[in-house]
């Protein structure tokens, strides 16, 4: 007790609520958890929420006991709980409805799939990315991810960038 802490923050942007008529969370193993909160405030404005949810197998899907996502679907790579597939397969199953805003948090490959998947369907959308961030101001810019304006620091420029702002993955490569 009576010890100082220091504390910088809110560092970054978090994902835009405002003007969603329906809400579709896309989510792939622990990047599902911060989906959580997406939905509680949307649910809090009234908009519908849907969720795809996907996981390497029903082992990694125990992540869900900690969830309360009303409308969720879900998909495992091996096939051991819900549908037999990628969360992107499980999207083309459900066919969210238009125009959705889909809301994404996971593994970069997942997320650029996502992101191509939506801009197939004409949805827009936002993705929380990961990166591994030195100092967390900026400084550094050892988080940088390619954007269509140029490279963007994830840590106070993101983590969350709208669908069309971002390049693939293997564009970059």
């Amino acid at each position: 007790m009576g010890e100082r802490l220091d504390l910088a923050g809110p560092l970054g942007n978090g994902f835009p609520l405002t003007d969603v008529s329906t809400a579709v969370l896309v989510g792939g193993g622990i990047g599902v958890a911060p989906l959580q909160f997406v939905a509680e405030a949307l649910r809090a404005d009234g908009v519908p929420v849907l969720a795809a949810l996907g996981f390497r197998d029903a082992g990694q899907a125990r992540l869900l006991g900690a969830l309360t996502l009303d409308d969720t679907w879900i998909a495992t790579e091996d096939g051991s709980l819900g549908r037999h597939g990628t969360v992107v397969a499980l999207l083309d199953a459900i066919k969210p409805p238009a125009p959705a805003t889909l809301y994404t948090c996971g593994p970069r490959p997942m997320i650029d799939a996502v992101v191509a998947w939506a801009a197939a369907h004409r949805l827009a959308g936002f993705a929380s990315l990961e990166a591994h961030m030195a100092c967390g101001t900026g400084a550094c810019q050892g988080c940088v991810v390619a954007t269509r304006s140029g490279y963007r620091r994830v840590c106070v420029d993101g983590p969350v960038f709208a669908f069309a702002d971002l390049v693939p993955s293997e564009a970059r490569e």
